[in-house]
Formats: C-alpha cells, structure tokens, sequence
C-alpha cells in the first residue's frame, strides 16, 4: 500500500529496509546451506520460473521460496517481513562473526564544541561559540573567525573533511593542537591572521550502528563470513 496518499511518505523507509531485508535473507540462506546458497542463486533460480511474461502472485512468494529454500527462511520471511517484528540484525551478523551495536558511546577528541558554517565566500567560519568546552576556551575561538589552517594544512572546504577524520582519528588525549583563524577586529574592521593553541581532550559522544570483527571467530563464523564476503557471481 506505498503507492496510497496515507503512506506514500514512508517511501524512503521501505526502500532502505529492503536493503537490509535482502542482508538479512542473504546470510539466512548462506547459514542453512552451509555456504551453497546465496541471495544472488535465489534470484537467479526465481528468474528462471518468473519474468516479463510470468509474474508472481504476491500471496504464493513466500511459500515458493521456502520450497526452493529451507523452512527457517520461510519463517524470517513471515516474521519479519510480512509479520511486524523488527529485523534480527544484530544476531543474523553474529553468524559471520560480525558484532553490531544500534549505539555506543565513545570518546572522540574535541574541537572545542563550537558550531561551524560556511560564509558567502564559502570560508569555514566559528559560528557559535556559547557551548564552547575547556579546549574550546583554551584556544579562544571568537565568533566569526575564519579557520585557515589545522595543525599547519590549509583549511578549507575541499581539505576539511579529510583533516578532521585524521584528527579524530590519530590523535591522542594532550596531543599539541594548532588552529589558524583570520580574525575580524571589531572596532577597526581590519583582519589579522592568529594562531590559536591547545591541548587535545577527549569528549564522550554517541556512536551509531557500529560493526566489528568478532575477536576470536569459530570455523563456523568464517565459513559464512568467507561466503557471504565473496560472494560468487554466476
């Protein structure tokens, strides 16, 4: 019923669940034949009996899979795609030895918590300094200054993301942390270039649907994790 008025606008839902529908039913099939079936075999097979000129009824689909299938696919289908139950993500992951977490907390290092925009000229630009935290308020943001450099590497809008990444990613709690700003004088309306310093603290934040690698995996993990990771292409 997507296509009537009432929920058309849950469109975008339908279409990205499909996605992990289509994750959950793969690792279903590559677990209960041991690694002989995969999602791509079970389109190909259902291609071969429908197409352009054989459609399928909606009501027959399940129960046909399951025929061609196991019974345990038959039930995720019932339960969690005509039924309302909410997808198993996280334990259909553990079959390949993967660990899924809807969210965590993590520590990450700070900018200062102080709120970036871009201005007309399409410089980065300290737009809202009010919630600013201790680095923050160590290296002295003012509102309005132009960030031009981050530890020494132009700052702009080609370079930012992949300076902030390796930020975030390499540096440690007391890391040495540099910021460039072209600053405003309020009065004169001159600008000056400043060097902000600091020390790198780490900030507690919400983490969302983050994966990894079981530490110490069973044969069994990565037999499903070797077929489901290369998959053949027949």
């Amino acid at each position: 019923r997507i296509l009537e008025p009432r929920y058309e606008e849950m469109y975008t839902n339908i279409y990205y669940k499909g996605a992990l529908i289509a994750l959950c039913l793969d690792l279903y099939l590559i677990k209960f034949s041991d690694g002989q079936k995969d999602l791509p075999w079970l389109m190909r097979e259902l291609s071969k009996e429908y197409g352009v000129d054989q459609p399928f009824k909606d009501e027959e689909l399940f129960a046909k899979i399951e025929s061609m299938t196991y019974p345990e696919v038959g039930e995720f289908l019932r339960t969690y795609v005509s039924g309302t139950e909410e997808l198993p993500i996280m334990s259909v992951l553990q079959w390949a030895g993967v660990s899924y977490w809807p969210t965590a907390r993590k520590l990450q290092p700070s900018l200062g918590n102080i709120r970036l925009a871009l201005s007309e000229d399409q410089e980065i630009v300290v737009a809202d300094i009010s919630r600013m935290d201790s680095l923050g308020v160590e290296l002295g943001y003012q509102q309005g200054d132009i960030i031009s450099a981050w530890n020494g590497q132009p700052f702009n809008l080609m370079s930012a993301q992949r300076i902030l990444d390796d930020y975030m990613t390499n540096s440690q709690e007391g890391d040495p942390v540099r910021v460039t700003v072209i600053r405003v004088d309020a009065t004169t309306g001159e600008t000056s270039e400043v060097e902000l310093r600091g020390s790198v603290i780490g900030v507690e934040v919400d983490d969302y649907h983050i994966l990894d690698f079981l530490p110490e995996p069973t044969e069994e993990h990565l037999n499903v994790r070797e077929a489901w990771l290369n998959a053949r292409m027949e």
